[in-house]
This record gives structure tokens, sequence and C-alpha cells, in this order.
């Protein structure tokens, strides 16, 4: 089996049998690809937290029949930036899906790599966010505040639930509606 060297950006992760996962690769010189992990689901891999999906990472491959399969992996950047954030993660899934579905099989786009890596796709920790009324960061601490929608509608007055309960903080079973 030829073994080769790439780098590659991790798009997405299937299972496959007990302790295996397939495992999809956008790399600069070969393009979009599938790999195995063998043994990647078991507790003691060292290729599980190497290849979690948005991680840009080195990798020693071989090529098989139908899948290649990775011997080894180190991390390059993990972008810690877009797990931390909803936004960041929900950007970075959708350039993933769609480099992995609009691109061929093993056909190199050197361009969409540098666009995906540099471009803003996954950018780092340390990247300015969109600021203003129309980025949704700054909703959610309003949304929090008000309530977060999880406000009971209910007939009564706006003072109805404080007094319609107990010292313990649950509702008094006297009052309608409560019974």
């Amino acid at each position: 089996m030829p073994v080769y060297k790439t780098e590659a950006i991790v798009l997405r992760q299937q299972a496959l049998g007990e302790a295996d996962r397939i495992v999809t690769l956008f790399t600069r010189e070969y393009g979009k690809l599938r790999a195995a992990a063998k043994g990647i689901r078991r507790p003691a891999s060292r290729l599980g937290g190497r290849l979690e999906p948005f991680t840009h990472a080195r990798l020693l491959l071989a090529r098989g029949r139908t899948l290649d399969v990775i011997a080894q992996a180190e991390i390059v950047e993990a972008f810690a930036g877009v797990r931390a954030d909803l936004i960041r993660s929900a950007y970075a899934a959708y350039v993933a899906e769609l480099v992995d579905r609009g691109l061929a099989d093993r056909d190199p786009h050197q361009e969409v790599f540098a666009l995906t890596l540099a471009g803003g796709a996954f950018p780092a920790s340390g990247a300015p966010r969109r600021r203003g009324p129309s980025a949704p960061q700054e909703e959610a601490p309003s949304a929090r505040r008000a309530g977060g929608g999880m406000r009971r509608r209910s007939p009564c007055p706006p003072g109805c639930w404080r007094r319609s309960t107990t010292s313990s903080g649950r509702p008094a079973p006297s009052r309608p509606g409560f019974g």
C-alpha cells in the first residue's frame, strides 16, 4: 500500500462497524476524499480527538482499494473559536456541507481549500464578530432577559402568578387552574 502525507480539513464523520469511522476530508492536493479511521471509536484511540469535524490536521494515509486508511494524525489548528460559538459553528457546518456536496471526489480545488481555510469559514478565536442590531449574537442576551419565550400564557392579570404561589414556590392549590 502506498503511503502519503497531506494536510486536510475534516468535514464530517460516519460510523463504520463497531469501532471505526469513515472520515470525509478536504485536502489541497487530492481534493475531497473519504478515509477509514480504524479503531477511532474505542476509548483508548489516539485518533479520536484529532479527527473531529472542523479540524485542520496533518495526516499520514495509506491507499486502500475503496477507502484510504488513516495511519497518523496531528492537529495543525483545532479552531476552538468555532466550537465555542454557536453562530460560527453554524457557518462552519454550512461551508463543510457545501464543500462535501458540491465537489467531486479526488478533484483538487486549491482555491476552494484556501478560501475554506483562511477565508472566514473557520475563523480563529480572535476574529472580529459582526456587530449591530441585525447580528444574531446580539439578540440572544435580550431573549434570555425577557424569559427566552418560556412564559406561560394565562388569562390572569400580570401579577397573578406571584400571588398564587406558596412560600416554597409551588402553586397554591386554591387558585383556579391549578387543581
